[in-house]
């Protein structure tokens, strides 16, 4: 990629993520922005302090040695200088002084972006590296933030209907069908992110590995199929639980993932954002259980979660071209044909729905829609070495 055209796509993508914040704000009650729903996430006026602050600490003060705007401000947004759990306490940026923080850190990476020289002998500038680790870095944050409203479900949250709703792509439905998998041949697969195109430390190094025969879902679990979990008596049965799944689920006196009830009236419901309680869709993909309801669930079914390496071969591998792809589908950037991406929605769409984003073996939503557990730890690759932070 030319450096121009480098320039003009990270331009692009900054004002993206800037209006799609801009919409989430406007959204809420400044009141809501300042509730702490529970000690694992701050309350939403950090992360959005900490977003420019991040995005000023690493490429005005680390990569051009420029003066930070508000050094007072380090040990409120700086997350190993504090815990989640009194972040709601700290004396946080607020209001017109907060967004105009964010403005200033925005129009001033901007402005770095317009004129700086991807230095290939910097690792910060190389690629455009440190541009596109604030971003990523925001996008994180925008997942832990949609957690976070999940959770609060407040009758006030009376302005998501500014977002637009995307359409259910009717595509795909006729080869749906629940449970059905697909083999993915015994061979060698590279692993973690090689090249360079920007990757977290935590995708590298990239190394060759040799992966035995395994079958994998073609299609997320559907609600309708876990619902045959529950009522079957799953979370009654030791059978289906490790010890640390059985122990926690009876702890906490888990019955269903969070959110869900039954109706004697409408059966099956789920509440959503804003506390809006909805009859639940079942050909959409269960969302908010732990690994520990899907390591039980997988077992009721007589199958077990994937591996990382296992997940990862599936969504890359491309066996026609003796190679891994960039994308499940290929190397083609991502578009709405291909995956749920980009807020659109506020909710999961149909398990069969995007059929264009499939892997070469047939595995579909790999990308978007929800996140997936393994039956991997998180845990350093061979020769890990962290970078930059």
């Amino acid at each position: 990629m030319s450096t121009e055209l480098l320039r003009k796509q990270l331009i692009c993508y900054y004002e993206s993520n800037g209006v799609w914040l801009n919409q989430l704000i406007k959204s809420l009650w400044e009141a809501e922005l300042e509730i702490q729903v529970d000690e694992l996430r701050g309350p939403l006026i950090w992360d959005l302090g900490h977003i420019a602050w991040f995005e000023e600490l690493w490429i005005a003060r680390n990569t051009f040695g420029r003066k930070p705007q508000r050094s007072d401000i380090d040990i409120y947004y700086d997350n190993e200088r504090n815990h989640k759990r009194v972040r709601q306490t700290m004396s946080l940026l607020h209001g017109h002084e907060l967004y105009d923080y964010m403005h200033t850190v925005r129009e001033k990476t901007l402005s770095y972006l317009a004129d700086c020289v991807f230095d290939p002998k910097n690792k910060l500038l190389k690629k455009g590296f440190v541009f596109y680790l604030a971003l990523h870095h925001e996008l994180q944050h925008y997942e832990i933030m949609m957690i976070t409203l999940q959770q609060l479900l407040t009758h006030s949250l009376t302005h998501m209907d500014e977002f637009p709703v995307a359409q259910t792509d009717l595509e795909g439905h006729a080869d749906f069908r629940p449970g059905i998998m697909v083999e993915i041949p015994a061979g060698p697969f590279v692993l973690g992110a090689g090249g360079e195109d920007f990757a977290y430390d935590n995708e590298r190094p990239a190394r060759p590995v040799n992966v035995p025969t395994f079958h994998i879902d073609r299609f997320f679990t559907s609600n309708a199929e876990y619902i045959d979990f529950i009522e079957a008596g799953g979370y009654e049965n030791r059978q289906y639980w490790s010890d640390a799944g059985w122990h926690w689920r009876k702890t906490n006196q888990i019955v269903t993932p969070d959110y869900w009830r039954f109706d004697p009236n409408k059966g099956w419901v789920r509440k959503g954002f804003g506390g809006v309680i909805r009859s639940l869709v079942p050909d959409e993909p269960v969302i908010n259980v732990s690994a520990y309801e899907a390591e039980a669930y997988a077992k009721f079914r007589g199958k077990r979660l994937p591996t990382e390496v296992e997940w990862e071969k599936a969504a890359s591998v491309d066996p026609a071209a003796g190679d891994t792809r960039r994308y499940p589908w290929g190397d083609q950037e991502p578009t709405h044909d291909h995956a749920p991406l980009g807020g659109r929605r506020w909710g999961p769409v149909p398990v069969w729905s995007h059929p264009d984003g499939d892997s070469a073996h047939g595995v579909r939503q790999l990308i978007g829609n929800a996140f997936e557990w393994t039956a991997s730890p998180f845990i350093p690759y061979r020769s890990f070495e962290a970078f930059p932070y």
